[in-house]
């Protein structure tokens, strides 16, 4: 394969490569914040409106970005500052999904938020998953590792 892909041999492990940790760490913890509102959230707008329909129509509203706006944002996010664009996706998101219990706590949550929150957190998604490896200081490795 010659010189086209860095040589593993000499690189030094990424538990020390403090860009990877802070990477690791902070996914991580999106992770698994993602994780409690992808179990939370659907509890909610069911206990919220009592109907399984509307629970389906929310999180149908989460893919639909998704599969709409995956390939184009992809190719536009391509062109920015990564570590810029998974800073600002992720605050969006956490900022979007803390709006729920502030609204909650005094009293004007409606069906209506969820939708747009739903909306939200399905089109920070694609642009946050498309460079999340290509940030990451083990991704010219992978190539390397899996050949």
């Amino acid at each position: 394969m010659g010189g086209l892909l860095p040589s593993t041999q000499s690189a030094a492990p990424l538990w020390r490569n403090y860009d990877f940790i802070l990477l690791w760490s902070g996914q991580t913890i999106s992770v698994f914040g993602s994780t409690i509102s992808d179990l939370a959230f659907p509890l909610l707008v069911l206990a919220l409106t009592g109907s399984p329909a509307q629970t389906g129509l929310v999180l149908a509203l989460e893919a639909v970005p998704f599969l709409v706006f995956s390939l184009p944002v992809g190719a536009w996010v391509d062109r920015w500052n990564r570590k810029k664009v998974m800073i600002l996706c992720n605050i969006g998101n956490a900022l979007t999904l803390a709006s729920i219990p502030f609204a909650m706590a005094i009293g004007h949550l409606t069906i209506v938020q969820l939708y747009l929150t739903s909306l939200t957190t399905g089109t920070l998604k694609p642009s946050l998953s498309s460079i999340i490896w290509q940030r990451s200081p083990a991704f010219p490795r992978l190539f390397t590792s899996n050949s």
